[in-house]
């Protein structure tokens, strides 16, 4: 768009009469920009486009917007259902807490640059009573076309969802002619996403088929999209849908046909096209619903098609996000995404990985380089990652940045706790790296000492519990100049006399547990593992649950790290909280600690972490039990609790045994996530001048807790949620640093409200 301004200019000895033309240029990102910025996205399916917010599916949370962009997309699609939030008779007004509602979540998707695409989707009443209904559509378009109108450009709106099915070729270039106008006038070059109609005789068309009825808007700001879905019996668990597998050569060549057509439309239209939904059910085995993703992602990218992954959430049957924090169907995701392992076979755990053989799949996929340089110029050079030489067929990666990781793809062969060596280098003191498995709850910080040399590595030991199964591990960066050369990772040794509860597994039954308003019903089906579990039922109060006394074992254990996890799954609620908790009653006060997840009805979910326990005098009624937050009160089966004492606090061992990494510097939060506080404990064996602040995902101060001299010895302080000036903060990434003497820790956070 182009802003001119005309001027008449005088000159007091000559009479000159011009025009000068000053302008401004506004540079506007065209369709083809657009679309290659879009690349590999999602959809937010089942929440905003159902009846009500929340009624299929849980509500939309800001960290999902991080995951999304954390796990390599670079657009969302948000389906929106507005029928229930305007009025049915004129002048149609929305309500306007649903439209702020809207507004902030496109808000959270465009703060973190991730392309947004805004919709009408099952407002089914346009098609009821076509075209008289047109005139409260329009009314629609007119208040969303306004609100968003000064939203930057990756703010993208799609007219209508799936009008094929229901509109006929002409009634859907009526909806184009009549709602396109209405957008310009406050978006005149906001990139809009339309589709065709269906056949005028016979309107139920799917697929590619759409272009076959698209007539083109004379409008230059346009994608076009379709959803695929084919071959309905393999991607829908209906009851006449018996396609259990998908793979054959025919199968495959009826999607190259399919997508040949569509690329053929947009090269003669010069029109990108958005493959706006696609996905199967995740009851399809695993082997041929990987293929299938593949090759439609495959056969995408390679036509030059942007797409966005149908996902409604684990209530429903397609999806890839669990919509809890970093949690995904991680091989599902790294065939959506591209990502894909670097070496000729997966490795396995217990087993070495080599820094250098990330997974290949290109940056903010599988690895974050923040120059996208390999400055070094050895072994992979396409990637842009420094990749060193440290002697004959031996090579080291290095972080030189903070923020910048890397991702790791294996089989865990079986479940249990694992140590992790990395080996690493670094020049300086304080350096840090930090771990995290896919589907792990929360990030473990390891502390790299300055070994004098890039290229001498110290091996610094961690442990982790990890189900079996297919696992992801990123390295991340939290301080530059980390060099890295491989990760050990082996079983610790399985003793199962190390668990400090009785009946752990429920294999007896309820016997040694105490119903705590609640009953306790064993069960041999689901399970876990073994032959029995527990249903947890009849309870009158969130923190209702099974409970066990464990002061003596405690006691007998001393302070330390206690490795706790187990297995939940809900019965009919979604979305559940659970936490392990550990109540401590010592000095006359009651002491609380835990490790919170989300838990729903698709499988169990492991709850499990690390947990400092510290204490001054002797411990009297330490109680062990497992309850759920946020007022749920529903049914939930319990199996394979486990307490565990993990004297293995962060060692580091080098060449000369002369580096340690001290053992009397340690923090811990909990619960995480949280909502409305969390409490922050560290652990001071000397007196220290102490720093702990609260930051933003963008590194910026939200708050500071302590900045005072403190003598040796444990602390807890809570974060309420606020920032300084004692204003709530938003959902979201939260990081707690905390620097005492020469000693740094970082903590990551979820805020969810």
């Amino acid at each position: 768009m182009n802003t001119c301004n005309f001027k008449l200019l005088k000159n007091s000895s000559f009479v000159f009469i011009f025009l000068l033309m000053v302008c401004t240029a506004v540079a506007q990102t065209s369709p083809w920009e657009m679309h290659k910025r879009m690349g590999r996205g999602i959809n937010i399916g089942n929440t905003m486009d159902a009846p009500t917010e929340g009624q299929w599916s849980a509500k939309v949370e800001e960290f999902y917007f991080d995951d999304f962009k954390q796990a390599g997309f670079t657009s969302v699609r948000l389906p929106v259902r507005w029928e229930n939030h305007i009025q049915s008779e004129p002048p149609y007004t929305i309500d306007e807490d649903w439209l702020n509602r809207v507004e902030q979540v496109v808000d959270w998707s465009l703060e973190r640059g991730l392309v947004t695409i805004l919709n009408t989707h099952h407002d089914d009443w346009l098609y009821a009573n076509f075209p008289d209904s047109l005139q409260k559509f329009e009314k629609l378009w007119e208040q969303v076309a306004l609100r968003f109108k000064d939203k930057p450009d990756h703010l993208l709106f799609e007219i209508i969802n799936e009008p094929y099915f229901d509109l006929t070729r002409s009634q859907v270039d009526t909806v184009h002619q009549t709602i396109l106008p209405i957008i310009r006038v406050n978006n005149p070059t906001r990139i809009t996403i339309i589709t065709g109609g269906g056949n005028d005789t016979s309107p139920r068309l799917t697929n590619y088929r759409v272009f076959e009825h698209l007539i083109l808007p004379d409008d230059p700001y346009l994608i076009a999209y379709f959803h695929y879905y084919s071959p309905f019996k393999f991607t829908h668990d209906d009851a006449n849908n018996d396609a259990e597998t998908w793979g054959t050569a025919a199968e495959k060549q009826t999607v190259d046909d399919n997508f040949d057509v569509v690329q053929k439309w947009s090269v003669d239209n010069n029109v990108p096209i958005l493959l706006g939904e696609f996905g199967v059910d995740n009851v399809r085995d695993l082997a041929p619903r990987l293929a299938w993703y593949q090759y439609i992602v495959e056969g995408a990218v390679n036509r030059g098609f942007a797409f966005t992954v149908w996902d409604a959430g684990p209530q429903a049957g397609k999806h890839t996000y669990l919509r809890q924090a970093d949690s995904w169907r991680a091989q599902q995701l790294n065939v959506i995404t591209g990502q894909g392992i670097f070496t000729d076979t997966l490795a396995h755990v217990s087993g070495k990985i080599e820094a250098e053989n990330f997974d290949t799949g290109g940056g903010a996929i599988a690895y974050f380089d923040a120059d996208s340089l390999n400055s070094s110029g050895f072994y992979r050079l396409q990637e842009g990652v420094e990749i060193d030489s440290v002697n004959a067929d031996n090579y080291s990666v290095l972080l030189d940045q903070a923020g910048e990781w890397l991702e790791y793809s294996m089989f865990v062969d079986s479940e249990g706790f694992y140590y992790l060596d990395f080996f690493a280098a670094a020049l300086d003191e304080q350096k840090q790296l930090s771990f995290k498995f896919i589907n792990g709850l929360g990030s473990q910080f390891v502390n790299i000492p300055n070994t004098g040399n890039l290229k001498q590595f110290a091996t610094i030991r961690d442990s982790v519990y990890l189900n079996d199964g297919f696992q992801i591990l990123r390295i991340t960066a939290e301080s530059g100049g980390v060099s890295l050369d491989k990760v050990l990772i082996s079983l610790k040794e399985k003793n199962t006399e190390k668990n400090l509860l009785s009946n752990p597994d429920f294999e007896l039954g309820s016997f040694d547990w105490v119903a705590r308003n609640c009953t306790l019903t064993p069960i041999n089906s689901p399970v876990q593992g073994g032959s029995g579990a527990i249903l947890v039922s009849g309870r009158g109060e969130a923190w209702g649950g099974p409970m066990q006394t464990i002061d003596e074992q405690l006691q007998e254990n001393g302070p330390g790290y206690y490795l706790v996890s187990a297995f939940a799954r809900a019965i009919a609620d979604t979305g559940v909280n659970a936490k392990i908790s550990i109540s401590l009653d010592y000095d006359g006060q009651k002491h609380f600690t835990g490790i919170a997840a989300r838990i729903d009805t698709n499988g169990w979910t492991n709850i499990s972490g690390r947990l400092l326990l510290n204490w001054n005098s002797p411990v009297d009624n330490a109680i062990f039990y497992v309850e759920t937050v946020k007022g749920y009160t529903g049914d939930f089966y319990l199996d394979n609790v486990r307490l565990i004492p993990d004297s293995l606090l962060t060692e580091v061992e080098s060449a000369d045994n002369d580096l340690v990494i001290p053992a009397d510097f340690h923090m811990v939060n909990w619960p995480n996530p949280f909502n409305p506080s969390t409490n922050i404990s560290f652990l001071l064996e000397k007196p220290s001048q102490v720093r702990l602040v609260i930051y933003d995902i963008l590194g910026r101060e939200v708050n500071v807790l302590v900045d005072d001299f403190r003598p040796g010895g444990s602390y807890t302080m809570k974060w309420n949620g606020r920032a300084a000036s004692g204003a709530q903060v938003s959902s979201g990434v939260y990081f707690a640093r905390l620097q005492a003497g020469g000693n740094v820790a970082v903590n990551k956070m979820m805020l969810v409200r």
